[in-house]
């Protein structure tokens, strides 16, 4: 019961009694943890307590790895621009959950030792981040030795996302390019050890959700590439530019992963309309394809040509099924009208690199 009012205060940012509950849950195993260690190791019951001590010992870590990765998002969010309709929320929330905070104690545990190791509040800064994160890092670990791939595979796939999204979160704070880079790079290492042990016949869903992420994460350490170069003020030289170049073609690879596991078994195409669940998905890896062969560095006038071609042809895909479904446009409305910009501008380069041709 306290594990599971833990998540539900954390999902109502309510971190302090969270905090607490998962606390009080870690010194109530600890209690068990001598006896677990006492018990005749040949008893059948024996064995058997000990798989579930075992168990609720990785579900703890579990919570407790969630609880960090949740503070750190929420920790993010609210680095953001203020959105004060969230803040009058957050505290109208916090009042009304003021009165259960106190019936939710364990008054007769004395677990301050616990609760001073990881924040009760949100951060602000790296250092506090990193805290937060290295926390959640360890505490995740543990639970994954649990939840194997071989023996839980959808709970070892859970939770190995959730270690990337730690990277991505502790990322957001951080004020150097190329330490960013190299956590997205990590995210990378997590998810690529991960899809290869995945078939996709079996675990379509999640092989989705971590191509979606890797593209993402390629995207994503591009970028950080591109904002280093533009600080130099120099021309790239051929190793940048051939990293640069990678990261967007295992970008667009990614994207185009996703977007295959869409079409349709029988006639091998996408489909004509996109199931609500993938929509918006779908539509925006469109607007990425458009983007990264657009960022693609090249010297030579045609291939730059054949990239912008590419380029055009991905931002007129989201343009034409925008106008064949109009309910679309709602959930796509600053992507698409940077698509139909894009669409008009454009052919224009395409032409001015097709004269440079001949």
């Amino acid at each position: 019961m306290g594990m599971n009012q833990a998540l539900w205060k954390i999902t109502r940012e309510d971190e302090r009694v969270a905090r607490h509950l998962l606390a009080s849950a870690s010194k109530v195993l600890a209690g068990h943890e001598a006896e677990m260690n006492t018990a005749e190791a040949e008893s059948e019951d024996a064995a058997h307590k000990q798989e579930k001590y075992n168990q609720c010992k990785a579900d703890v870590a579990r919570c407790w790895g969630r609880y960090c990765l949740v503070l750190m998002q929420v920790s993010c969010d609210r680095v953001l621009p203020d959105d004060s309709t969230q803040q009058a929320a957050s505290q109208d929330q916090q009042e009304e959950g003021d009165s259960l905070d106190t019936q939710l104690e364990f008054l007769q545990l004395e677990v301050s030792d616990l609760e001073s190791e990881v924040s009760g509040t949100t951060v602000q800064e790296f250092d506090e981040a990193r805290q937060l994160f290295l926390a959640g890092l360890r505490w995740l670990t543990e639970a994954r030795q649990h939840y194997t791939l071989e023996d839980h595979a959808s709970d070892h796939v859970s939770i190995t996302q959730e270690m990337s999204h730690l990277y991505k979160a502790l990322a957001f704070f951080e004020p150097s390019e190329e330490r960013r880079c190299k956590m997205h790079k990590r995210r990378v290492d997590l998810l690529t050890v991960l899809i290869k042990e995945l078939n996709p016949q079996y675990y379509l869903h999640v092989c989705r959700q971590i191509y979606y992420e890797l593209a993402e994460t390629y995207s994503a350490m591009m970028d950080n590439k591109l904002t280093l170069l533009e600080g130099e003020q120099s021309r790239p030289t051929s190793q940048q530019t051939k990293k640069i170049n990678t990261l967007a073609t295992s970008s667009i690879q990614h994207f185009l992963h996703y977007l295959d596991s869409l079409k349709d078994k029988t006639t091998g195409e996408q489909p004509t309309t996109y199931p609500e669940d993938a929509l918006r998905p779908a539509l925006v890896a469109w607007f990425h394809l458009g983007r990264l062969w657009s960022k693609l560095i090249t010297s030579e006038s045609v291939t730059k040509m054949q990239n912008l071609i590419q380029s055009l042809q991905n931002y007129k895909r989201i343009v034409e099924y925008c106008d064949r479904h109009p309910e679309s446009q709602s959930v796509m409305a600053q992507e698409l009208a940077i698509s139909r910009e894009m669409v008009q501008l454009l052919p224009l380069k395409v032409e001015q690199y097709r004269a440079m041709i001949h």
